[in-house]
């Protein structure tokens, strides 16, 4: 009879673990918190890069402002002087927290560097998929209507499986991704006539690589905005590289995960 009853439950025991092994988070409880880091790889080519945006741009204002001021105020001499201002100007690289706090059907997403929250917090309504912003100066208040949630508009999109690469992330088992898109800028309007994206060159394909789990499902992620990616899989660790800036790329990490149905 004893030993009946121990078989029991071990059975008991067996099926509960097998059952933890496939349960699937949907959160309503818990945090997840990413550190990101930049990344220059290759330092000259990345300042030939910025320089070259820097450039581009100013032409491109300046082409803008030629239809709208006299050229004997806006002159190769002015442009010659910005130029030289803007290559002046260090590009700033720091590094960022990112946190999403759920609480049932919210989420309270923050970004904060070295403690000290930059910004205000966003209050995402999950069952309506709509935004609010709430006060920096106090968290009692929003001072925004709801919006409509925005995800990536992208094209061109391509992604691909690794599932033989595994890496256990923070206890979860994941595999790599590699997403490759193009953004979609066919929205944003020609200024005075204008190609301004289309001088800088921000229409080729960008790579991002990311380290997924199936075990957590949520369309609202601290970093990725990335639907086609978010309706398959969680990402936990994710680097990007942009043709934008050549020679940096950002890295995303997973500081810390207490998510719960």
């Amino acid at each position: 009879m004893l030993r009946s009853i121990f078989s029991f439950f071990c059975l008991i025991l067996i099926i509960n673990a097998s059952l933890a092994q496939k349960l699937v988070i949907h959160p309503k409880k818990g945090e997840i918190h990413f550190s990101s880091k930049t990344i220059i790889k290759d330092q000259q080519a990345f300042e030939t890069a910025i320089n070259q945006k820097r450039d581009k741009l100013v032409e491109a204002l300046f082409s803008t402002f030629n239809g709208m001021y006299d050229s004997a105020i806006v002159d190769s001499a002015f442009l010659i002087k910005v130029k030289s201002e803007m290559k002046d100007e260090p590009f700033k690289v720091e590094d960022f927290d990112y946190h999403q706090v759920y609480l049932d059907t919210l989420i309270k997403s923050y970004i904060t560097n070295a403690d000290t929250l930059i910004g205000d917090s966003t209050i995402i309504n999950v069952s309506q998929s709509t935004f609010v912003t709430q006060s920096k100066k106090d968290v009692s208040k929003t001072f925004t209507s709801p919006e409509d949630f925005a995800f990536s508009k992208n094209k061109d999109v391509s992604i691909q499986e690794f599932r033989n690469e595994r890496r256990v992330i923070n206890g979860y088992n994941c595999f790599k991704v590699i997403y490759k898109f193009k953004v979609d800028f066919s929205d944003v309007e020609e200024i005075d006539g204008v190609d301004i994206l289309g001088i800088l060159g921000v229409d080729q394909v960008n790579t991002t690589e990311f380290w997924v789990t199936e075990k957590i499902q949520s369309l609202f992620h601290p970093i990725c905005r990335d639907k086609e990616i978010l309706e398959k899989y969680y990402p936990l660790e994710i680097t990007q590289e942009t043709s934008f800036f050549k020679g940096m790329m950002m890295s995303y990490t997973t500081k810390s995960i207490s998510l719960k149905n």
